[in-house]
């Protein structure tokens, strides 16, 4: 737990942003990105942002404005391509204030709307997490609403498709826009999907969704690049012996699991009632899921993990939860791929040298530093950029 460092805090203003919710991504000269989305996603701080990994070097990039011609409500992470190409996604802004997908190149020129999501039957609304761009240039991503799912149907109005959510592509130019599959929710389908997509390389998407299966908790899915052989790999239980709820994505090991975290189920937190989350752990064909950690709270357990994890060479996974440790506010833990060595590395406290309610996971560099942020705390209570070794010293 040391070697705690806070590389930027946010002020807010004109000059700043403020309320980092996303993770930090990290090219191959040493600069960080990012972006932030204010109270909500709708505060005149929404930017994204550089910093160099010593700190130096903030710059904002893009204040978004929102309106038909801009986005609003940055909350995921950026990709990046080899080009300098930097992409994204805001929840609302655009032609029909549904959400947008946006480029930028990595020095902030070059903004531009690829598309603006309209929501009903075929399109997505909402769009809450990352892009994943594969090497024919193609960006994939959910949406949590849209799709051909109407929530109500009113006699007067029509029916108002809101949706249970979607999976779409497009092309790194803004053409191609395709909806790859329309979740209907259900016992054999999922619902509401808050995580990004990963790949495995062979024409075949992962991701979950914080509803659907049986019964109702939330699922892990597959689907091919092409929108077909959609399948439900777990459907999670939402009680003891099983996760419930899962908001993030999951990460691949190279050997054919899958690491993923849940904000509910587990086990009982200290003092029993409600459940904590949970880490858990899935062949890619649906087989072997097993529970890695339960979260339980307290002064050495965190709580409702939020955020995808990360892995190490080594074997060891790391990721925050929003909860738990001594301030109750949140923590960095570690635990490795076989369920052992669980342990807190940082617990956050807030002030002026600490971040606090870190919503985003971590992303690792070459020299075994971990960097991410908070939403909250620094010296102006704005959100933080943080970095940490993966033994917890040097924050």
């Amino acid at each position: 737990g040391t070697g705690f460092k806070l590389l930027h805090g946010f002020v807010g203003g004109a000059s700043d942003g403020a309320n980092p919710m996303a993770a930090l991504i990290l090219d191959g000269s040493g600069n960080l990105y990012g972006t932030t989305a204010g109270e909500g996603g709708l505060s005149t701080t929404d930017t994204v942002f550089t910093i160099k990994v010593d700190g130096t070097g903030f710059q904002i990039l893009h204040r978004f404005a929102g309106g038909a011609n801009d986005g609003k409500g940055p909350l995921a992470p950026l990709t990046l391509d080899s080009f300098g190409n930097l992409y994204g996604t805001t929840v609302v802004g655009g032609s029909s204030d549904g959400g947008t997908i946006f480029m930028l190149k990595s020095d902030g020129t070059g903004f531009r709307i690829l598309h603006s999501f309209a929501g009903g039957a075929s399109d997505g609304h909402y769009p809450y997490t990352a892009l994943l761009l594969d090497e024919a240039g193609n960006l994939y991503g959910t949406t949590v609403l849209g799709g051909q799912t109407p929530v109500h149907s009113d006699a007067a109005y029509g029916d108002i498709y809101e949706g249970s959510g979607t999976v779409f592509r497009v092309r790194t130019d803004g053409t191609g826009f395709q909806l790859l599959h329309s979740f209907v929710g259900g016992a054999n389908d999922a619902d509401t999907p808050r995580s990004a997509l990963i790949s495995d390389g062979s024409g075949n998407l992962f991701g979950t969704t914080y509803f659907g299966g049986s019964p109702n908790a939330g699922t892990v899915f597959s689907i091919s690049t092409d929108g077909s052989r959609f399948r439900i790999l777990h459907a999670f239980a939402g009680f003891q012996g099983d996760g419930g709820y899962p908001w993030a994505s999951v990460i691949p090991d190279g050997s054919g699991n899958l690491y993923g975290t849940t904000v509910d189920g587990g086990s009982s937190l200290e003092g029993g009632g409600t459940f904590g989350g949970t880490v858990f752990r899935i062949r890619s064909d649906g087989t072997g899921f097993q529970l890695l950690h339960s979260f339980v709270g307290g002064e050495k357990d965190g709580i409702a993990p939020t955020a995808p994890l990360t892995v190490d060479q080594a074997g060891n996974l790391f990721g925050t939860t929003t909860g738990g440790g001594s301030s109750k506010r949140g923590t960095v833990f570690r635990v490795r791929r076989d369920g052992t060595g669980f342990e807190l590395l940082h617990t956050f406290i807030g002030g002026a040298g600490d971040g606090l309610d870190p919503f985003s996971g971590l992303i690792l560099d070459g020299a075994g530093n971990l960097y991410g942020t908070t939403d909250r705390g620094g010296p102006d209570d704005a959100g933080t950029v943080f970095r940490i070794k993966p033994d917890g010293t040097g924050f």
